[in-house]
């Protein structure tokens, strides 16, 4: 049996050898690729490809939405949304609002996939992604929640305080609590929005108006 003829690329020229590296490369991001869109139909068949692929503002609508449901694939949207240069904090904070808005699940159960969110070391050491989320409650989820819903008013006032908004928080907590010891009905969302331009931004003081 005849000894297999080693290789002698030193006898290859370069730019033949470049040529494959490069071909072979190619090949594979467009493997990765087409990878990558198979997922994305499997997770929604109504988003448009063609579309995804030119489109910066669709595509960043679309990875945008891979998180507002009740249970994302955090592990491929943050790849995705890592390749195409997307807040992670924004694809975490879309979720926020949909658990807040749209979903289904009992509050107990938001309040469980929201603990680690408020818990990990990102959120605690980062004063700007506390005060993004704040910012993002305020103008996307507190208009949106029932003045009667008291449970869910006092989750939306629970995230603001272990966000850091402790004092003005803790104040439309006890509110809350109160109206739902003594009122049998009511809209609670009247007496604790009179606040919330002192509390929108945590660790604020209220500001002393003219001639007060």
């Amino acid at each position: 049996m005849k000894s297999p003829i080693p290789r002698n690329f030193n006898g290859i020229p370069s730019s033949i050898i470049d040529k494959t590296l490069i071909e072979n490369n190619e090949n594979y991001n467009r493997l990765v690729q087409n990878r990558q869109y198979s997922i994305l139909t499997q997770l929604d068949n109504s988003i448009d490809l063609n579309r995804f692929k030119i489109d910066n503002e669709y595509r960043r609508l679309t990875i945008l939405g891979l998180f507002m449901c009740d249970n994302p694939s955090f592990e491929y949207g943050e790849q995705l949304a890592i390749k195409y240069n997307i807040s992670i904090d924004e694809c975490h904070h879309s979720y926020f609002e949909y658990l807040l808005t749209n979903s289904n699940l009992s509050l107990n159960e938001i309040r469980k996939k929201i603990k680690p969110f408020l818990n990990s070391e990102r959120m605690k050491k980062n004063r700007q992604i506390k005060l993004d989320l704040v910012k993002r409650l305020h103008s996307n989820v507190f208009p949106l929640i029932d003045g009667k819903d008291y449970e869910r008013l006092k989750l939306f006032y629970d995230i603001k305080k272990s966000l850091g908004d402790l004092t003005h928080a803790q104040k439309h907590i006890q509110a809350i609590q109160q109206l739902t010891n003594i009122l049998n009905h009511g809209n609670s969302i009247q007496i604790v929005s009179r606040n919330e331009n002192q509390s929108f931004c945590f660790g604020q003081s209220n500001r002393v108006r003219p001639g007060s």
